[in-house]
């Protein structure tokens, strides 16, 4: 039969989450459309955060940032890749570029501006496993079309 647990002392093991030492919990309301506007560019990083964590990030941008470089950001370089283009991972193999590329933008803490980090390219990759991924754009090289040849054989 299965111990129960007797105590309410917390475990010396760490928990789950952000650490809590030094923390401010700050509950606010915010509109439905800025909701959506943190939520979109959650989804526009590789690492996809959730909705707390794009929040922090953005927070975290925006007191590095002087207000005059806020309103206009650096222009990122042209994407590498564009919708259909084939391209081969080390990791992942053999996929089709599967949408359009997302420039990734960082805070600059020296200038205060912004920096280009690159790119991160949606992929829909040959083998099954992995399916859909996002991965940035300096780990993909691009794959040759296969020639008619390989394809008659």
């Amino acid at each position: 039969m299965p111990s129960t647990i007797n105590s309410t002392e917390k475990s010396s093991l760490r928990g789950r989450g952000r650490p809590k030492k030094d923390t401010v919990a700050q509950h606010f309301t915010m509109p439905a459309e800025l909701a959506a506007r943190i939520d979109a560019w959650a989804q526009k990083q590789v690492d996809e955060p959730g909705r707390p964590e794009a929040i922090r990030r953005l927070i975290e941008a925006g007191l590095g940032v002087p207000q005059s470089k806020m309103a206009a950001p650096s222009a990122p370089s042209a994407p590498p890749y564009k919708f259909g283009d084939r391209v081969s991972h080390s990791v992942f193999g053999i996929g089709v570029v599967a949408g359009d590329p997302v420039p990734l933008v960082a805070g600059d803490a020296e200038t205060g501006g912004t920096l280009d980090s690159g790119w991160a390219v949606p992929v829909e990759f040959n083998d099954p496993a992995h399916g859909a991924v996002r991965v940035k754009a300096d780990g993909l090289k691009p794959a040759p079309r296969p020639s008619a040849m390989s394809r008659n054989r």
